[in-house]
């Protein structure tokens, strides 16, 4: 009984971390509508590929750099709030290939930048995807850790 509800708690404790980071993205990519842009030049541009025993993922790459105030800045990101885990990895090559497509190498490129952080920059500004799947899956796994819990509580008690 005590370790379901250990198990619960642990569950919901996770879920409400992946709540509060989708929310913390999902301002983020909304704030990022209104930051200023700077003109930037794409370094490389291509698809990583992961291969495990069951399956083959494909990540769309793009390195580009930007200058502020006379600082150059170097970045990966095409839309905040993505992350490994989230929308980046595809199942196919050819998904991957048509993220990048827009990118060739020594393109110059708008690149809008936090102006309070000029290190977080991104080439497609406005709401994202990871960002919504991050805090709809803290929503899941909060309600699967209470549900935990309250059995747990349940079984305890009879």
């Amino acid at each position: 009984m005590y370790i379901l509800l250990i198990i619960g708690i642990l569950i919901f404790l996770s879920g409400l971390w992946l709540i509060f980071r989708g929310r913390r993205y999902y301002r983020a990519s909304m704030a990022s509508v209104t930051w200023p842009q700077v003109q930037g030049q794409i370094l490389d541009a291509g698809v990583d590929q992961v291969s495990t025993r069951k399956e083959t993922m494909y990540m769309p790459r793009v390195v580009y750099t930007y200058t502020i105030a006379e600082m150059t800045y170097k970045s990966n990101r095409l839309i905040i709030g993505d992350s490994w885990w989230t929308s980046r990895w595809l199942s196919s090559a050819e998904s991957a290939q048509e993220q990048v497509s827009a990118y060739k190498t020594g393109e110059t490129i708008a690149v809008a930048y936090n102006p309070g952080k000029p290190t977080e920059a991104t080439l497609l500004p406005g709401e994202s995807r990871g960002a919504r799947d991050t805090f709809s899956a803290g929503g899941g796994l909060s309600l699967i850790g209470i549900v935990m819990i309250v059995l747990a509580i349940a079984l305890m008690m009879t």
